[in-house]
């Protein structure tokens, strides 16, 4: 009901979407999904790993996929600065408003 709900008053809204390292049961709910959907939306849909590089340029996909972009992620330096990020967002955003 939820995709017929999306397919009827949302169409073609969906561009792409891929999916990567999905757990087998993730996999299998999709599977058992996609003979519902409507054929035009379920052709957006990838989890192929193999295939990204047709859909997503090498500049923007990590090396771990295939791309050039080397990324580590480190919790201790990308937490603190995300937070700084967000509250400025936020002073920004709500600057004129009074309560």
């Amino acid at each position: 009901k939820i995709i017929n709900i999306l397919e009827t008053h949302y169409p073609e809204r969906l561009g792409k979407v891929q999916m990567f390292n999905l757990h087998w049961a993730a996999k299998g709910i999709i599977n058992m999904v996609l003979p519902f959907m409507d054929p035009v939306t379920k052709a957006k849909i990838n989890y192929d790993v193999e295939d990204v590089g047709k859909y997503v340029q090498k500049e923007q996909l990590v090396k771990e996929y295939g791309g050039n972009i080397m990324f580590n992620y480190d919790h201790d330096e990308y937490w603190p600065a995300l937070q700084q990020i967000v509250l400025q967002r936020r002073r920004e955003r709500y600057r004129n408003i009074t309560i």
